[in-house]
């Protein structure tokens, strides 16, 4: 049986494999797009005005930060206004608490 099961996996990795390569080959025949191709330039026209501003002076190259940015309540908003937009925790109802009044007529 263990001849068996070792043949059987064998195989399977034999037939990924011959579908990985055969992927492989057909990737190399196709010209690569404009992004990967060798011997390209980049123009850095545009972003020498920038490079340069980061290069005098880094601090100011990004603008004024707000006075309160590093604040920590406005943190903990920004925090929970990320976790309120995450997918787990749309269309939950509330978990009802012993002991308190929700749902109930008080």
């Amino acid at each position: 049986m263990l001849i068996i099961e070792t043949l059987l996996e064998l195989g399977a990795l034999g037939i990924l494999g011959g579908f990985l390569w055969k992927r492989h080959l057909a990737r190399i025949g196709r010209p690569l797009n404009d992004r990967g191709r060798i011997g390209v330039a980049l123009d850095t026209a545009p972003l020498r005005p920038r490079i340069e501003s980061v290069r005098r002076d880094y601090t100011t190259a990004f603008g004024p930060r707000p006075k309160d940015a590093n604040s920590k309540p406005k943190l903990v908003s920004m925090a929970r206004s990320l976790v309120r937009q995450l997918g787990y925790f749309h269309d939950r109802t509330p978990e009802v608490q012993p002991g308190s009044a929700v749902g109930h007529d008080t």
